[in-house]
């Protein structure tokens, strides 16, 4: 066994735990828009165990299942947000935005030259209006009279955990969507191993991070 399939296989055993551990803090938030985290979780298992396994065992072919499973992650996720945002003005900004995300991202699936091919800028496209998605809640929260107690919002943990995680991942997507071979296969490798390093300290953080949280307030 190489090192790459080493890591990935201790990648998914962290991918594996969280869910399981978020999926138990349930209690906690089961009253909130957070309670899409554990379908969101499971569903990115799904992805990586799934493309992982076909594209060791069957075929390197593995894209469209990444891309179809993105595009269901996205959906819940803009889901999620577009229920936390409640403000009139920003809720219908967020509803359009997240509309043309995803119909974006179905338009280049469906429109590539394979279902197989990497639909890099059309998932940052997706990353950024979930950046974007993100900010408008922020905003909204830091307008209102609330008072903020930060273990009562374990979805700022979950927010940003997935923010750091697409963004790290951003310059690998755009540079193999382009064509760029502006690094080595070696290099890319290696860029994917750093990739699996931080997704595995993202996957500690909403460990700990929903275990120390306390019931989530609306």
């Amino acid at each position: 066994m190489s090192y790459y399939h080493i890591v990935y296989a201790i990648f998914l055993s962290f991918m594996a735990l969280t869910c399981i551990v978020v999926t138990s803090q349930r209690a906690k938030y089961k009253h909130t828009p957070l309670v899409m985290a554990p379908a969101i979780l499971w569903l990115g298992l799904i992805s990586e165990g799934g493309g992982f396994l076909y594209g060791t065992y069957v075929t390197y072919d593995n894209g469209w299942i990444y891309n179809t499973t993105n595009i269901i992650f996205f959906a819940l996720l803009y889901w999620m947000m577009y229920r936390y945002i409640t403000k009139a003005g920003l809720r219908k900004i967020a509803r359009i935005l997240a509309i043309l995300g995803i119909a974006f991202y179905v338009f280049r699936f469906f429109t590539a030259d394979s279902f197989n091919v990497r639909l890099s800028i059309a998932h940052c496209v997706a990353v950024a209006i979930f950046l974007v998605l993100s900010i408008m809640y922020i905003i909204q929260l830091l307008r209102s009279n609330m008072s903020f107690y930060f273990r009562e919002h374990p979805e700022f943990i979950f927010i940003g955990g997935f923010l750091i995680l697409n963004l790290v991942y951003a310059p690998i997507y755009v540079s193999s969507d382009l064509d760029l071979h502006i690094f080595s296969e070696s290099f890319y490798t290696f860029l994917s191993s750093i990739h699996s390093y931080v997704y595995m300290a993202i996957n500690l953080l909403f460990m700990i991070g929903f275990l120390w949280s306390k019931k989530a307030r609306i």
